[in-house]
């Protein structure tokens, strides 16, 4: 009972000074000015985050237009490439072949001009070409920094 009246008057007054802070703050927060300081955060946040969205667009936009302008290149390159490859299948004989493959006839004759390639074979070789030079560029930086490594 002793202890009851040793810590009772202090937990009274811890709990009134609870009760009191707790008041403060839901008058606080009903007040008006609270209320505007709350709308202008709110704006603030809306107009950074219109403004992060404004650059994002704007730097996506650069990488699209940066990835069409590399991917027409690339196409243009290849186009060059098959056109010069069409020139030189012009200037070199026609391919002889018989039956068993062995000796010339004039019977079949393979032009390469009328050899209708389909467009997924052109992707696909396409493709593994641009892989193979990536590897290539890959295996050679690492070589030189095996080279290099080995010299430090």
């Amino acid at each position: 009972m002793e202890q009851l009246q040793t810590y009772f008057p202090k937990f009274q007054k811890s709990v009134s000074e609870a009760v009191d802070l707790s008041q403060n703050i839901l008058l606080s927060e009903n007040s008006p000015a609270k209320s505007e300081w709350l709308k202008k955060r709110r704006l603030q946040r809306t107009q950074l985050w219109n403004e992060f969205l404004v650059k994002t667009g704007t730097r996506t936009n650069a990488v699209n237009e940066d990835f069409t302008n590399e991917a027409k290149m690339m196409e243009k390159y290849y186009m060059d490439l098959e056109e010069k490859l069409k020139i030189a299948d012009h200037k070199t004989k026609p391919i002889n072949r018989t039956e068993n493959g062995i000796g010339q006839s004039d019977k079949e004759v393979v032009n390469l001009d009328k050899v209708d390639i389909h467009p997924a074979a052109t992707e696909e070789a396409n493709s593994l070409d641009a892989r193979h030079r990536d590897k290539a560029q890959f295996d050679h930086l690492n070589n030189e920094d095996v080279a290099n490594s080995e010299i430090l």
